[in-house]
């Protein structure tokens, strides 16, 4: 039985050899595209240059005569035009290249693109802490959680634009692929900002279903350090925002009420922290975003008095922030 299979084997083989001949002849048919345009960048973005370049593989290109068409008209001829440099259209305007050859075998070769482009913003927010009516936008600082949303603009040929819910999203955090975040309609993710490192880094590959369109949005993220502010908590008026506690503090009357103000600290999860006050470097048995400084009564003498707030974060020994000012009295 063996024996009958090695024969049966080594009759088939010129068979073989014969069917991979007649693939390579008649590649220049409708089997095979014997040259291709290859572009540079891979995806186009409105207004951006694009390298078009033939490639064949069976001869030289520099001895191939070339004819460029774009949108019907020559743009480049001659032998040895290899590659043309074209500008990426309007959202909805797609451009069509056709590239001819004359190639020294005498075949004559024609490929075609149509180039569409797309593009994608991406917006972020952050949950970190900022005070009452602060009408800023917060930063986000190590640990605090993200919010990044994609905003494509793929628009057909006929001038509609495609519904976000329509397209697939590939999301990537410092390089790393979210695999569950990834897929059809996931237009946005929730992510921690990078521990150990001042920024954090975000990508989203935006594509059709047949992958006719394509974009990519890239945003690097950067992280500040949470600061503490100070301002004085007046008794009829509340806290008087409209000016922070300078390192110099006049005490008025017989005492003042110090409220802290806290920017950029991370909220929710992650986010948990002690708020204690000091005085000349002594603990206080005081906690929380206010401190009253009192003047004993009848006291004649004047001095300085050092009060510190300290924050600590209860998850992070990284996220220590203080902040002093001296009372002069």
């Amino acid at each position: 039985m063996n024996k009958k299979i090695y024969i049966y084997t080594l009759l088939l083989l010129p068979l073989l050899l014969s069917v991979g001949i007649f693939a390579q002849a008649d590649e220049f048919g409708g089997g095979i595209v014997p040259i291709d345009i290859i572009a540079e960048p891979k995806e186009f973005v409105p207004g951006s240059e694009i390298l078009l370049r033939a490639s064949y593989y069976l001869t030289d290109v520099d001895r191939i005569n070339f004819d460029w068409f774009v949108n019907g008209k020559r743009v480049s001829s001659g032998i040895g035009k290899k590659s043309i440099t074209v500008i990426a259209p309007k959202l909805g305007e797609p451009l069509v290249v056709k590239m001819n050859a004359d190639a020294p075998n005498g075949r004559f070769l024609t490929k075609s693109i149509t180039i569409r482009t797309a593009d994608v913003d991406l917006l972020w927010e952050t949950d970190t802490t900022s005070p009452m009516l602060y009408k800023g936008k917060t930063l986000p600082s190590n640990g605090s959680l993200l919010k990044i949303v994609a905003l494509p603009h793929f628009v057909s040929d006929t001038g509609g634009e495609f519904d976000s819910s329509d397209l697939f999203y590939e999301w990537r955090v410092a390089g790393k692929k979210l695999i569950s975040e990834s897929g059809k309609g996931k237009n946005f993710i929730f992510t921690n900002t990078k521990q150990l490192s001042n920024h954090t880094d975000i990508e989203v590959k935006v594509s059709t279903l047949g992958r006719t369109y394509n974009a990519t949005g890239r945003t690097s993220i950067v992280h500040v350090i949470p600061e503490v502010l100070l301002y004085e908590k007046k008794p009829l008026f509340g806290v008087d925002y409209s000016l922070m506690v300078p390192d110099i503090f006049e005490l008025p009357r017989g005492e003042a009420t110090i409220k802290a103000e806290e920017y950029n600290f991370p909220i929710g999860e992650g986010g948990k922290r002690t708020i204690s006050w000091e005085v000349n470097g002594d603990k206080t048995n005081k906690i929380g975003d206010t401190f009253t400084i009192l003047r004993e009564p009848g006291a004649n003498s004047s001095g300085i008095a050092r009060l510190s707030v300290v924050i600590d974060s209860i998850d992070s020994i990284l996220q220590t922030i203080k902040r002093e000012v001296n009372i002069r009295f």
